[in-house]
């Protein structure tokens, strides 16, 4: 279970974090997954943690959820292009609140392919805000050589279009703000 918590570029070590900008850092949970965790000022709340997951395998990595804005969804993805060498080959945001998919316009303009339930790419449209490409209803299974990512709507919960993503092979289950410290 990957829930709300906070790699130095060289972390060997599980559970070893790095910060890689200021609001943002990112933590080796195994040696294909990895959580981000960026803050962002949300009033009236004030600094606000959110995490997400990154995949790797053999060169490539999916993302699941953005960090909250493009300017800290582009410093991930070329920290996971330059220090773990992989090419981010899809993204599936967990809902549509901006700490799951704020970063959406940075992942279309560098090309790659996102997927969300279709509930969310509904709400998005209704907000007037970025939509994922390609949606999907009750499941769906993304490979990534080895890994499998099956994303799973099991009906709402923090939000209404909520889904959870289980990793098999990592024993991994992400449910994104459904699960909160």
């Amino acid at each position: 279970l990957v829930c709300c918590s906070p790699l130095r570029a060289e972390a060997r070590e599980k559970d070893e974090a790095v910060r890689i900008a200021g609001d943002m850092e990112v933590v080796r949970l195994s040696e294909r997954a990895y959580m981000h965790v960026s803050r962002h000022e949300v009033p009236p709340f004030g600094l606000v943690s959110a995490n997400g997951l990154i995949l790797v395998d053999k060169g490539e990595a999916l993302l699941l959820d953005t960090p909250w804005t493009v300017e800290q969804t582009d410093v991930l993805l070329d920290w996971i292009e330059k220090t773990l060498r992989a090419r981010v080959t899809a993204f599936v945001p967990n809902h549509w609140h901006k700490d799951s998919m704020g970063g959406l316009a940075a992942v279309q303009r560098r090309g790659i392919p996102s997927y969300a339930h279709e509930e969310t790419i509904a709400i998005a449209a209704q907000k007037g805000l970025p939509q994922p490409e390609h949606g999907f209803r009750d499941t769906l299974t993304l490979k990534l050589h080895e890994l499998e990512a099956h994303c799973v709507y099991l009906g709402g919960g923090h939000s209404t279009d909520g889904i959870f993503i289980w990793i098999p092979a990592e024993r991994l289950l992400f449910p994104s703000c459904m699960v909160k410290d």
